[in-house]
């Protein structure tokens, strides 16, 4: 598994031989986190949707990995999966604001009720630690009061199921907003891969307004936060943000991949796009005291290593 920045694989080996669940591992976080996993030695124990994608065919050696076959609606898959674990990291979700306009009640479904369905499958199993991937958008929206997309909605409802179980059966569990996630297999349709794509064919970046600031973690490091949230010996709060704690703009980004292929970055703004989210940059407070930095890549750093995996072997 290629590195990047000096991580400290302690927290994974902590779970060395220890039974992990994981629901959305063949999603982009989830896979990083599944091959972690393995490579230090854990039971992976997946959910894995029928027909789903599964990971690639280098699946790292050392662990053993079991696929579970359900979704978040099937309460007896889900009671398999959680039955044993140590920890569970519930990662899977409908996570893309397009597929929420277009489905809106199939994504709260999904995000909300999924979430609340793994929450009473772990309550039952007792498992010692719950992981929940959430979204910065959960907390930049119920700050304001008003979930501007029915995706941001639904993260905000699973939150408030989780938080329910934590209060009236101290489940265990823990909540994590990630900030904007990248890296190698990110999704085209995500922001830097189109950025790569655009960049790379010589096209105009089209973007929505300009300034537009987000804060970006690379995925190999988000992975390190998760490994030691889910096994500090103590809980860390109930509630944190993940991310690099500094904004950067999209304009920056594009610079950054403009250099790293010695090209000039052309940029198109669209100012007919409905309304934006408002920039949010992660309070890593929280999370620095008590889990230590977790954040080793720069961006420059990042966007080589999505340069190389993209490049033919």
């Amino acid at each position: 598994m290629q590195r990047h920045g000096s991580l400290d694989p302690r927290p994974a080996h902590q779970l060395a031989g220890c039974v992990v669940g994981v629901t959305g591992g063949t999603g982009f976080v989830g896979r990083h986190l599944v091959r972690r996993l393995l490579a230090h030695e854990a039971t992976v124990r997946m959910l894995v949707r029928p027909g789903r994608a599964e990971l690639a065919e280098s699946e790292p050696a050392g662990g053993v990995l079991h696929r579970v076959c359900g979704d978040l609606a099937d309460v007896t898959a889900l009671a398999d999966l959680a039955r044993g674990c140590r920890v569970v990291f519930h990662a899977a979700a409908t996570a893309s604001v397009p597929d929420s306009l277009a489905d809106p009640l199939g994504c709260l479904e999904t995000n909300t009720m999924g979430t609340a369905r793994v929450s009473e499958a772990c309550r039952r199993a007792a498992v010692r630690r719950v992981v929940f991937l959430s979204t910065w958008a959960a907390s930049a929206d119920a700050r304001s009061g008003a979930a501007i997309s029915p995706y941001a909605a639904s993260k905000v409802a699973a939150e408030a199921a989780v938080q329910s179980y934590r209060a009236s059966f101290d489940l265990p569990a823990v909540i994590v907003r990630l900030s904007n996630v990248y890296g190698p297999g990110q999704g085209r349709h995500a922001l830097i891969p189109y950025l790569l794509r655009a960049i790379l064919a010589g096209e105009p970046v089209r973007l929505s307004a300009p300034g537009i600031e987000r804060d970006f973690v690379f995925v190999s490091d988000c992975v390190t936060a998760l490994l030691r949230i889910g096994t500090a010996p103590e809980p860390v709060d109930s509630t944190v943000d993940l991310g690099s704690g500094e904004l950067l703009s999209v304009e920056r980004v594009a610079e950054v991949i403009g250099e790293q292929f010695g090209v000039a970055v052309s940029l198109r703004y669209d100012q007919s796009a409905g309304p934006l989210a408002r920039p949010y940059r992660a309070d890593v407070g929280p999370l620095l005291r008590a889990i230590g930095d977790w954040r080793h890549t720069s961006l420059s750093a990042g966007i080589r290593a999505m340069i190389g995996a993209l490049s033919p072997r």
